[in-house]
């Protein structure tokens, strides 16, 4: 679910599916935490997808901050060929000209 994270966070609807399957799996795992830190997560994530702004590479569960930008996978770097990594803070995709 981490992996379809990274890939889903460009997309409101693929963003928010995937948090709400997170926060099914802490249900399921009884994790108090992941729970706790999926709940504002689904319900507001897919906004830094609407307006592009999302911390690129984050893998999007309760034990890393939200706003936190993560280095990409190098096996999903050519998937996301056109996410814009260069922010320290948040980005998203690159702006075509």
């Amino acid at each position: 679910m981490e992996r379809d994270h990274i890939i889903g966070q460009y997309h409101p609807i693929s963003h928010s599916s995937i948090h709400f399957k997170m926060l099914v799996f802490g249900i399921l795992q009884r994790d108090k935490e992941e729970i706790i830190g999926q709940i504002p997560r689904f319900l507001f994530g897919w906004l830094g997808s609407l307006f592009n702004k999302i911390p690129v590479g984050n893998i999007g569960t309760a034990k890393v901050p939200i706003f936190v930008p993560m280095r990409i996978p190098e096996d999903l770097q050519l998937l996301l060929s056109n996410a814009d990594t260069s922010s320290k803070g948040l980005s998203g995709l690159k702006r075509k000209n």
